[in-house]
């Protein structure tokens, strides 16, 4: 059986990217632009993160068929 933080394994910094989004939203409706601005950079760091690691990772390579 599959838990939840399995499920999900792959996308938690999206989703946390996508709660500091709409939080900084909701602080720009009450007129906190301050706040707003800082929770929308720390969703692009977020994301700016989790791309930078997936590059960092090494891809799987397929064994290359013999060439006698």
């Amino acid at each position: 059986m599959l838990t939840l933080i399995t499920l999900i394994s792959g996308y938690k910094t999206y989703i946390a990217a996508a709660g500091l989004l709409g939080l900084a939203v909701y602080q720009a409706s009450q007129a906190d632009y301050a706040s707003a601005y800082q929770s929308f950079m720390a969703a692009l760091a977020a994301v700016g993160l989790r791309h930078a690691i997936a590059k960092t990772v090494p891809s799987p390579t397929t064994p290359s068929s013999p060439t006698a």
